[in-house]
C-alpha cells in the first residue's frame, strides 16, 4: 500500500491545472468528458497521469451522479490495458 501511495503522490506532483477555459474544455473533450472549469481540468489531468502510469489500481468514489463511470471509462480507454 505504501508503494502505491508513494507512486500516486509522485504522479500528483506533476499536475498543473490551468485557468484557461478553452484549454480546459479541449483537455476534457480529449478524454471524453465535458466542462471547462479548473476543477474538472484537474480531474482530467489526474485521469491522464494515472492512465499513463500503467499497472496501478484506482478507487473512484463520490456521490451518485458525479461522473464516476465517465472517469472510469476515460481511465480505461487511456490506459495501456484498453486493448
Amino acid at each position: 500500500v505504501r508503494m502505491y501511495c508513494n507512486r500516486y503522490d509522485e504522479l500528483l506532483k506533476t499536475i498543473r491545472p490551468t485557468k484557461n477555459k478553452t484549454e480546459n474544455r479541449r483537455l476534457l473533450e480529449s478524454i471524453g468528458m465535458e466542462g471547462q472549469s479548473e476543477i474538472m481540468a484537474s480531474v482530467a489531468i489526474k485521469i491522464k497521469k494515472l492512465a499513463e502510469a500503467g499497472d496501478i489500481s484506482v478507487l473512484i468514489h463520490g456521490e451518485s451522479g458525479t461522473g464516476k463511470e465517465l472517469a472510469a471509462r476515460a481511465l480505461h480507454d487511456l490506459s495501456p490495458r484498453s486493448k
